[in-house]
């Protein structure tokens, strides 16, 4: 076959164009079953590098070789081969190359030639601006979708859907590679300014496919037909596999507001079967976002309970995290317009950048998410809500609103708070205080409930259309999860918190009792801090069990203040603090302390005295309260015999001050 004819073969290409991405791509007798498409992203990997393969047949004989050429930017930076082996009677061959492209702002291009021995090569194909990057995907219904496009707009956004047109239809064929503020399916505002961040904080370019419906309940979203891919789940899944993606960094499920407008009974089973069915279809996907819808109108208590199994997901189900988006600006009660659904964008982005960027983990980017509330006191006048480590929570100021009729309305962060169930009636919260991850709760009044909710279940809008708040946030303004129905814990208390200084050798240590407390489950915290020092510092974490635990390798004449707490899953004590100092009598070492043993330790009548060179100084043996029992001058000796006969049975403490008013000491035990 000669050139003329191989021209004529590309012509072809023109008018035969290309199949669907699920088939190879025919350009007449070459056959690809992996090519690139225009604007194409691949996933990277953590290299920040993605594989870009090039294989196929060569459908006709008497060809030498293919070969790919890759441009950066239109330069040229790499050439690759591939022989055409012919198999006895055959008359085609397979080929396969790949190159690696790195994860940046840059266009790559790759062209495809054909090649006879002693002829000139023909460009069989040319492929332009593709991109290494990361996919995400976004599912649910109005609040996922979120329509509208973006005041900016970048070549390096990306999606998988069609040109728009004027049906705003899904279609088994909206599988074209297209720039993200131009497409149909859209991206969504938020999905936009996510890939907005992403891009200037990270310059990685991004893939975001949104398979979003709007009004649909979770049931519309389990169906699912794989001969006729027009379901909800099939028509994401057929996208998702034509774009190629191996990897995906999230998948953000945001829905449910059907479900809580209409019957919110049974969503937890639902989701079981939906998440399954997204391990089974996506197994690329690296992290499911579950988003925590807001305060809706409609009167069902149980729409609490939804958002609450929501908050949970983590705990329930795997690769899964969660948001919320409670307390977003710009809500009208359903939706939120742009300004609401950019700054969901912008959370997301600060919120992924530690999982995904390696940014640092701040754990203020996350929404906090109570670990427990329990009873801090033993009234029960106090309330303690703790929020998962890191969190460094605000207690949001009184603020103004108004309501339905223009009537300027205080409302406080004190009345978002509820007793078993009792929505009519706000706790009876007199103040509130933020400690680090702690949010104190002091009560009018001691109470007795078993359960708290923080916001009510549903917005009762018989005063406000939208529920005003305000809302509890952390210092970076990340709202934290609503809750409801949380498990109050009893309270703890820590009691007789004591010690005793034993000194030892060169150093000391610090013996610690307390009465044990009752209960399952309890762990200590143990924390300390020296003088000087503005910190407590984690000693240990031991069993309830314990009641005593010896602190050692302490520096003499030196003050330490412990802190201990007794915690249990559902509670945990105040914390009680003791400071102690150490025996001075250990304030100097002489060299030679190393070489001084005693023997034997416990004894009960006398005690071996051996030195590592002749001594001139004065040994005595002192209890710990520090009155000494025993005294014997020494002068040039190596070696002595102390006799305790007499002395009580006990812990003591054997001194040894030397001419120059050098001390040594060590621990002796009297049987």
């Amino acid at each position: 076959m000669n050139r003329a004819v191989l021209r004529i073969c590309v012509i072809g290409i023109i008018t035969l164009g290309l199949v669907a991405e699920s088939q190879a791509q025919r350009f007449f007798s070459v056959v690809f079953d992996k090519l690139p498409r225009d604007f194409q992203l691949y996933a990277r990997n953590d290299q920040n590098e993605a594989v870009v393969p090039v294989s196929g047949v060569m459908e006709l004989p008497n060809w030498s070789h293919m070969s790919l050429v890759v441009y950066r930017n239109n330069e040229r930076i790499s050439y690759h081969r591939s022989n055409l082996t012919y198999a006895a009677g055959s008359t085609s061959a397979r080929f396969a190359m790949e190159t690696k492209i790195k994860a940046e702002m840059a266009d790559y291009s790759f062209e495809v030639y054909a090649s006879q021995n002693g002829t000139d090569s023909v460009r069989i194909v040319r492929r332009d601006d593709v991109v290494a990057g990361d996919f995400y995907v976004i599912n649910g219904q109005s609040n996922a979708l979120a329509v509208g496009g973006s005041n900016a707009s970048s070549k390096y956004w990306r999606t998988v859907g069609r040109v728009p047109d004027d049906n705003p239809g899904y279609f088994e064929g909206d599988t074209l590679w297209r720039l993200a503020a131009w497409s149909w399916p859209t991206v969504g505002q938020w999905g936009l300014e996510l890939q907005k961040r992403i891009l200037e904080e990270h310059q990685i370019p991004t893939c975001v496919i949104n398979g979003s419906l709007p009004g649909t309940r979770l049931d519309r979203h389990l169906e699912t037909n794989p001969e006729a891919v027009y379901t909800i789940h099939d028509l994401l899944r057929t996208r998702i596999r034509a774009s190629g993606a191996t990897r995906i960094r999230a998948f953000f499920w945001l829905q449910g507001e059907d479900d809580a407008l209409t019957n919110p009974n049974g969503y937890e089973e639902k989701f079981d079967i939906l998440h399954k069915m997204w391990q089974r279809d996506f197994p690329m996907v690296e992290n499911f976002v579950v988003m925590q819808i807001n305060i809706l109108f409609h009167p069902d208590y149980n729409a609490g309970r939804l958002r609450d199994f929501q908050r949970r997901t983590p705990t329930l189900f795997p690769r899964t995290l969660h948001f919320t988006t409670i307390g977003l600006p710009f809500y009208d009660g359903i939706h939120y317009d742009r300004g609401g659904y950019q700054e969901l964008g912008r959370q997301l982005a600060n919120f992924i950048s530690p999982i995904v960027y390696g940014a640092p983990n701040d754990p203020n980017w996350r929404s906090p998410n109570i670990q427990k509330a329990y009873y801090s006191s033993p009234e029960r006048n106090e309330i303690t809500l703790l929020f998962d480590e890191g969190q460094e929570m605000r207690w949001p100021a009184d603020t103004v609103v108004k309501d339905r009729n223009g009537i300027d309305v205080t409302m406080s962060a004190r009345t978002l708070f509820y007793f078993d169930g009792n929505e009519s009636a706000p706790a009876p919260i007199a103040s509130a205080q933020a400690q680090g991850n702690r949010l104190v709760l002091k009560l009018a009044s001691p109470a007795n409930a078993q359960r708290i909710n923080y916001l009510p279940a549903f917005n009762y809008g018989t005063r406000f259309s939208v529920f005003p708040g305000p809302f509890i946030k952390n210092k970076n303004g990340v709202s934290a999860f609503s809750f409801h129905e949380v498990a109050i814990g009893a309270p703890l208390a820590v009691r007789d918190f004591k010690k005793d200084v034993l000194a030892v050798g060169s150093e000391s240590s610090i013996k610690l009792s307390w009465q044990p407390v009752s209960g399952t489950d309890i762990q200590y915290m143990l924390e300390r801090k020296k003088e000087g020092e503005n910190n407590f510092s984690p000693v240990t974490q031991f069993d309830g069990k314990a009641a005593t635990f010896t602190d050692t390798g302490l520096e003499p004449n030196t003050a330490y203040t412990y802190r201990l707490r007794a915690v249990s899953p559902v509670s945990e004590s105040p914390a009680v603090e003791l400071t102690t100092k150490t025996d001075p009598i250990l304030a100097l070492t002489p060299s030679y302390e190393r070489y001084w043993i005693i023997y034997p330790n416990p004894t009960r009548d006398f005690i071996n005295i051996t030195f590592g060179q002749p001594v001139t100084g004065t040994l005595q043996l002192f209890d710990l309260s520090g009155r000494p029992h025993s005294t014997q001058s020494l002068k040039h000796e190596m070696q002595t015999v102390l006799d305790v006969t007499r002395v009580s049975t006990g812990v003591y403490v054997l001194s040894f001050e030397n001419e120059k008013g050098e001390k040594t000491s060590n621990q002796v035990v009297i049987k």
